[in-house]
């Protein structure tokens, strides 16, 4: 009888594995609110209520430099209440210790999101801009599950524009 009961416990913190990698099932603790804190995946995933999606694919020498968590808080400093609390993930990946591109993640809606490009599975919205020092900074904003995700690359002969769409169809 125990052992059956082990076993099903065993099956089902597989299973929740399986389908929130990165989710902890222990508690987490949260970053306090209208703060942010240098963060984990399993606060990150508790923070958006679901996985933190990031890219499959990076090109070589790229890796994750750091994730910050944050949650706002009901009132804003006015004393007014807001409408919902919006929790933030933000995450950076670069190569040598400097960041060139940027993830935030955000559970919320956002009503007046437009898509006028496709981006692998995701209908995007893709904008280029200059930024000081003469480069280029290309953004992308969409909404995968209940997040809406925003992304800047910073372009160089690294990240062209065509290596940061494939960064942004990769991810899930």
């Amino acid at each position: 009888m125990v052992s059956v009961a082990l076993l099903v416990l065993y099956a089902g913190t597989v299973g929740y594995a399986l389908v929130r990698p990165g989710c902890s099932l222990l508690p987490v603790n949260p970053p306090a609110l209208d703060q942010a804190m240098p963060g984990t995946l399993a606060q990150a995933c508790a923070a958006l209520g679901e996985p933190l999606p990031l890219p499959r694919y990076l090109p070589d020498g790229y890796r994750r430099l750091g994730i910050r968590v944050s949650a706002s808080h009901p009132m804003d400093p006015s004393g007014a209440f807001r409408i919902s609390t919006v929790s933030t993930v933000d995450v950076s990946f670069g190569h040598d210790d400097r960041r060139l591109i940027w993830l935030t993640a955000m559970r919320t809606t956002f009503p007046g999101l437009r898509t006028t490009d496709r981006i692998g599975p995701h209908p995007a919205d893709v904008s280029e801009r200059q930024v000081p020092g003469g480069s280029i900074d290309r953004a992308y904003r969409f909404a995968t599950g209940g997040l809406v995700i925003t992304v800047h690359a910073r372009l160089d002969a690294r990240i062209t524009a065509g290596v940061a769409d494939r960064i942004i169809a990769s991810i899930p």
